[in-house]
């Protein structure tokens, strides 16, 4: 595989981070609910996306979805135009 190949399929991943607030937890919680996420499966709560610095992973390269709270070197507020998740 090549290195373009490779970069490619890097682009496949979806990174999302969120201000770990209890609003902001809730919502993405219940999205991930009603998108299928197995998060019963994975003892994952509500609470936990209030708490900076938690990270939720499902599926696996190319088709990868991450939901942080907290990325080191980047202020997640920085940008925001509005006070969405």
């Amino acid at each position: 595989m090549s290195e373009t190949t490779e970069l490619v399929e890097d682009f496949r991943e979806l990174l999302t981070t969120l201000r770990p607030t209890p609003e902001n937890a809730k919502r993405v919680f219940r999205a991930l609910v009603r998108f299928g996420a197995p998060v019963a499966a994975h003892g994952v709560t509500q609470g936990l996306f209030s708490k900076s610095g938690y990270g939720y992973r499902m599926g696996v390269k190319p088709h990868l979805i991450e939901v942080l709270t907290k990325v080191d070197g980047i202020e997640i507020s920085v940008g925001l135009a509005t006070e969405a998740v």
